[in-house]
């Protein structure tokens, strides 16, 4: 033990790196370090050359994307979930869907994932499922997509995640060739009429209801500009030969 109170030996039996100045290792010793992560970038564009990604990359706080036609459980829980958590905002209750069957819910995921006149977005906060929104074309206009069954978590509100299913479904309505996008909203959801208000949503004729509800509905449409798309036939074509095929699956859900 010296005068400072150190002892020697373990001072000198110490890496030379914890016996410099101040504590930091020598200059020189940084070399073997910054060789490696040279050679690790050097490796990375080599992968990158090749076609392969340099890293796997983790899921973006919020992404969307459409259901698929194997999640059915998927959808019934988020249908079950939004009508539990929002009663108000939609115009079926939880004591009717928990009263559709299982092949039915089959049914709606594998039309909204594969057909041109029924959809439904997922949205995700980091990987995991935290909404949704629903789209499909109403009865009586192949040119148009309603909106519908929209809702966001309550633990991914405020990120941008209602914006991202708005942009999914606009997305998918201008491909598919929509002219517009209409939506009913309850007069009392000030924070849903704000976010369709931010899309272009514009309103569009008398308030809607029905008798003894209490509750009132604005309709709201934004007009698009579609997609042409060269060497395809008209949509309306198509959309009236799926229409025979399966005339109930469009309602409303």
């Amino acid at each position: 033990m010296n005068a400072t109170g150190t002892d020697a030996g373990a001072v000198a039996s110490a890496p030379a790196a914890t016996a410099a100045p101040g504590g930091y290792p020598p200059r020189e010793s940084a070399a073997p370090t910054l060789r490696a992560a040279a050679d690790k970038a050097r490796s990375a564009g080599d992968q990158a050359a090749a076609g392969q990604p340099p890293f796997e990359q983790g899921p973006v706080e919020v992404a969307t994307r459409r259901l698929r036609g194997d999640e059915a459980l998927l959808l019934r829980s988020l249908r079950l979930l939004a009508l539990t958590d929002a009663p108000r905002a939609f115009a079926g209750c939880v004591r009717d869907e928990l009263a559709v069957a299982t092949g039915e819910w089959e049914r709606r995921a594998l039309d909204c994932a594969t057909r041109a006149d029924d959809y439904v977005a997922v949205v995700t906060r980091y990987g995991t499922p935290a909404g949704l929104v629903r789209a499909y074309t109403p009865p009586t206009a192949a040119d148009r997509r309603e909106l519908a069954a929209m809702w966001v978590a309550p633990w991914a509100r405020g990120i941008g995640a209602g914006d991202a299913l708005v942009d999914a479904v606009v997305a998918w309505a201008r491909q598919m060739g929509a002219r517009a996008v209409t939506l009913w909203v309850n007069l009392e959801n000030a924070a849903a009429r704000s976010l369709y208000d931010r899309h272009g949503f514009a309103v569009e004729g008398d308030l809607g209801g029905k008798s003894g509800d209490g509750r009132r509905w604005l309709r709201m449409t934004r007009a698009l500009a579609p997609v042409e798309r060269p060497g395809a036939d008209p949509l309306e074509r198509d959309l009236d030969t799926v229409a025979e095929a399966h005339p109930a699956a469009r309602q409303r859900w």
